[in-house]
């Protein structure tokens, strides 16, 4: 478990600023975050480092045209040997505490996000929009944790989402969905969320995968 998990957002390009100031305020507001660091690593990139219920992570956001076309990507980034060793998810407390910061930045941050999806230790660094090009209609492919924006809900089905047979499923309060199919580190299938959806698990995606 010593390889890293990510969760990431995907914005338009320009919101480097936004993601990280808004982050920032987050983390020296409510009760159960405290911020370490905020500032720029030395490539350049815009980063903050934070603990919510004193579990330490890092979000970093940049112009990622490999990634995301002409677009910003906001990476929450935390080691995979400091997660709990249960993979089952109701017990995994670390992993509950890194979704719950991505809810609360992502439903914090003004600027509407095309998507946002996990990151696996073994899944390849692509992003699921449709040949890399905005806006996804839908996206290529699902993973492990996959929130859905409205524009997304709205393509995909409202009622096909919450009814996804995953461990989590919850509808945040501007109207996306939230699905955590599985733990991470788990190889747990989740081909039947992948087909209840409608869309590929990445890990029969083709293009990603020989």
């Amino acid at each position: 478990m010593a390889d890293s998990i990510h969760i990431d957002l995907l914005y338009p390009a320009d919101h480097e600023d936004e993601i990280i100031d808004t982050a920032a305020e987050i983390a020296e507001s409510k009760n159960e975050y405290e911020l370490f660091e905020k500032g720029v690593d030395l490539t350049g990139t815009l980063r903050i480092i934070f603990a919510r219920n004193d579990f330490d992570i890092e979000l970093r956001a940049t112009a990622s045209p490999g990634r995301h076309q002409n677009g910003t990507v906001a990476t929450f980034y935390v080691e995979g040997g400091r997660l709990d060793d249960a993979t089952k998810l109701a017990e995994a407390d670390n992993l509950a505490s890194l979704i719950g910061a991505v809810k609360d930045i992502y439903s914090a941050i003004e600027s509407p996000p095309v998507m946002c999806y996990g990151v696996a230790p073994n899944q390849p660094l692509a992003a699921p929009t449709p040949d890399s090009r905005y806006p996804s209609s839908p996206r290529r492919f699902i993973s492990w944790l996959d929130l859905y924006p409205p524009t997304e809900v709205e393509q995909i089905g409202r009622d096909t989402l919450l009814s996804a047979p995953a461990p989590r499923v919850e509808e945040l309060d501007d109207g996306s969905i939230l699905i955590v199919s599985k733990h991470p580190f788990s190889d747990d299938a989740i081909e039947d969320v992948a087909d209840h959806i409608g869309i590929p698990f990445w890990g029969d995606d083709p293009g990603l995968v020989s």
